[in-house]
């Protein structure tokens, strides 16, 4: 993907080189064998510079490839998406520009099927209904990432454009499959995460209290 060799140089000088190759025939949708198209990586190497440029001379493709899903390892079906992508790595304000975009902010079945197949043709052959098991047990939606991430502006982002509230954890979906997968898989809400989250941030903060109250009782006597 010539456009990432771009990224090396100083930034002026990366988006002139950028725009020349675009007119030369490079484009945001080139990907790799595991579906991650040029505009995924430039998200996640948090290049808003270059991304500005792909949208000034690329428009039409950048946007037809905002939420392609790809595959970060050859191995397993843990899919992801420029969003995850940015969410993962905490980069806020890409996430605000991507949902301006347009990105979705929920995988879509129609979506992950696409790109399941493409990966594993032999889920051609499979029934609907284990397809659909495969997405819920195997798809970890980006609002759920984000709150496992402490990342509380951009769940609200991803709420405001339409994100559900009422999303699971994948495990859950296992759990409630077979209520027996309880026994070692943990059953939790988008509301479970937030408040778990929200523990620990809470007891983070009372230790270097605690620990000040004690040094000061001990300076005291």
């Amino acid at each position: 993907m010539t456009i990432l060799l771009a990224l090396s140089l100083p930034a002026e000088k990366a988006k002139e080189v950028v725009e020349l190759l675009l007119s030369l025939g490079a484009t945001s949708a080139q990907a790799d064998m595991n579906r991650l198209t040029t505009l995924h990586y430039l998200v996640g190497q948090d290049r808003a510079d270059i991304l500005d440029v792909l949208l000034a001379n690329d428009r039409p493709v950048a946007l037809s490839v905002l939420h392609n899903l790809g595959f970060p390892s050859k191995w397993g079906n843990e899919i992801s998406s420029p969003l995850i992508t940015a969410i993962e790595r905490g980069y806020q304000k890409m996430v605000t520009k991507l949902l301006d975009l347009g990105a979705t902010p929920t995988i879509s079945f129609d979506d992950w099927i696409k790109a399941y197949i493409a990966k594993n043709e032999w889920a051609k052959n499979q029934t609907s209904e284990k397809n659909m098991e495969q997405y819920l047990s195997s798809c970890t939606q980006p609002i759920i990432t984000a709150a496992g991430k402490g990342l509380g502006t951009v769940v609200q982002d991803l709420l405001a454009h339409g994100a559900d509230p009422e999303t699971l954890e994948k495990g859950a979906y296992n759990v409630l499959k077979n209520h027996q997968n309880r026994n070692y898989q943990v059953c939790e809400s988008l509301l479970d995460v937030v408040q778990n989250k929200l523990k620990l941030m809470r007891v983070s903060l009372c230790r270097p209290l605690k620990a000040a109250s004690r040094k000061s009782k001990t300076d005291i006597t």
